[in-house]
């Protein structure tokens, strides 16, 4: 069954209603906005949020998940850093190589004979 769609403020509400503490709107509406609920608040939430009864642990705040958000997002990027630079070098390498076997005559290696 397809969810209804909530304004931000409602989002909030939703937060809220939940146990949630949201302590800047405008900072979290803008949160919101640009990254997405889906994003920051279901990808984090089971941090904060008792499984048993779905409210959020007393204290727990919008800025608790977000730090957590963008922990997640800086630690990704340290992790895709190496992989990323060893795959330009493999390419390079490749690439190199190829030219050096085939030079001028690439049609061969790609059958235009």
């Amino acid at each position: 069954m397809p969810k209804e769609l909530l304004t931000y403020q409602q989002q909030m509400e939703k937060l809220r209603s939940s146990g949630f503490a949201i302590e800047d709107e405008e900072a979290c509406c803008r949160v919101l906005a640009d990254i997405g609920y889906f994003l920051v608040v279901n990808g984090y939430q089971s941090f904060f949020r008792d499984p048993s009864t779905r409210v959020y642990r007393e204290g727990a705040t919008f800025g608790d998940i977000l730090v957590l958000y963008e922990f997640d997002v800086e630690l990704r990027k340290i992790m895709l850093d190496a992989p990323l630079k060893v795959e330009a070098k493999i390419r390079s390498a490749l690439a190199c190589e190829f030219c050096a076997a085939y030079g001028e005559s690439q049609g061969k290696y790609l059958g235009n004979h």
